[in-house]
């Protein structure tokens, strides 16, 4: 299979993982196929074999949620002016950058032609509980309550970020768990579409200083985030979709200084950049390690940065382990009180918590109940 997706998709056999996979949003129908791990459009992309246990009679290639880029190449130096490398451009929407779960919704066929539509994060080929976070249980909540328009998968998949206090990675919010589209992808040729129902906030049109806005949008960001303990306030950046001459849609990623915070040449990558990579490896793996996070770090920066990182990231998964470790232990502890925080209150589930966590821990335990969605 992998030597067959290799020609599909025109990668490297290196970058492909088989799978075999029941797809819970179809009576747990048999999937099989190769998943992409090419740090381009292809990223996350499926080639899929066999459907239900029947070989296809083509393979399917089906492209998901792209590797975003910056718009400015690696600096020599730290200090060293960024160079930009804007295409030409007809116009540019810009929308903020959401800090959550992505969740990419496509269409597959069986062997009979039958459409099918299901769901999966960037690394992995559909929703699955994890000991890290039921992503698959949050989705079916969010399918149910938000407003956001699910979309015939077929002719293109659709991606969306989860996010909310429930989902906790790095940014805070006030919502529980929701989600917003951010773009589709059309299976033709992997062409990207902005969201038609989510107004931009800014819009920059051709002929503008393209730079000098994306550092204002930059500077911009920066100024609404303000560190706390259990992450940031504010922001992590904004989305550039640039639309170029030819009419096809080119998305570059705007963060600000305080999630950025790179050293895009010979330094150590900070834990502003480390944090985000170890959270979403929670979604493609069965038990973090620092192995893994410094595989995915390596998908953007050289083995150099990472070797230099090792300690940092090290510290980086402890703490975030620590984390669900955290959480698991909220879990238990309050599954076994025999308390409801509905009917007995924020008083009584936090006394009772007192007795089993240091004063100290008292506001971390708190914020789990909240991302446990046990407190409101």
């Amino acid at each position: 299979m992998i030597t067959r997706a290799a020609e599909i998709l025109d990668v490297d056999e290196s970058t492909l993982a088989e799978f075999d996979v029941l797809d819970p949003f179809n009576d747990d129908q048999r999937l099989q196929g190769c998943l992409c791990r090419q740090s381009d459009h292809r990223y996350g992309a499926i080639v899929l074999f066999a459907v239900a246990g029947v070989e296809l009679p083509q393979p399917q290639r089906i492209y998901c949620t792209p590797k975003l880029r910056y718009p400015f190449g690696k600096q020599q130096d730290e200090d060293e002016p960024r160079r930009y490398h804007w295409p030409k451009f007809l116009t540019v929407k810009v929308y903020e950058k959401l800090d959550g779960t992505n969740v990419c919704q496509y269409g597959y066929q069986d062997a009979r032609g039958a459409w099918f539509t299901t769901y999966k994060t960037r690394l992995s080929p559909v929703l699955q509980p994890s000991k890290f976070g039921d992503f698959l249980s949050m989705w079916r909540e969010v399918m149910r309550d938000t407003k956001a328009p699910l979309l015939r998968a077929n002719m293109a998949s659709h991606s969306y970020e989860m996010y909310g206090y429930r989902n906790h990675h790095m940014i805070r919010y006030d919502e529980p768990l929701t989600a917003r589209p951010l773009f589709s992808v059309k299976q033709s040729d992997a062409s990207v579409e902005p969201p038609l129902d989510v107004q931009p906030v800014a819009v920059c049109n051709s002929g503008a200083d393209l730079v000098g806005f994306y550092e204002r949008m930059r500077d911009e960001a920066q100024s609404q985030n303000h560190k706390t303990e259990d992450g940031i306030d504010g922001t992590e950046g904004f989305i550039f979709y640039v639309l170029t001459e030819d009419n096809r849609w080119e998305m570059f990623k705007c963060k600000p200084e305080m999630v950025e915070a790179i050293h895009w040449a010979t330094g150590a990558l900070s834990e502003s950049v480390i944090f985000p990579t170890a959270w979403n490896a929670l979604e493609s793996c069965d038990d973090l390690t620092v192995e893994y996070v410094e595989e995915l770090l390596l998908e953007e920066f050289t083995r150099e940065q990472v070797a230099k990182s090792h300690r940092r990231i090290e510290a980086v998964v402890a703490q975030v382990k620590a984390k669900i470790a955290l959480q698991s232990r909220v879990r238990a502890v309050y599954g076994t009180s025999g308390l409801d925080f509905a009917t007995d209150g924020k008083g009584a589930v936090m006394r009772h918590m007192s007795g089993y966590f240091d004063r100290g821990q008292m506001q971390s335990v708190f914020s789990a109940l909240r991302e446990l969605g046990i407190a409101s």
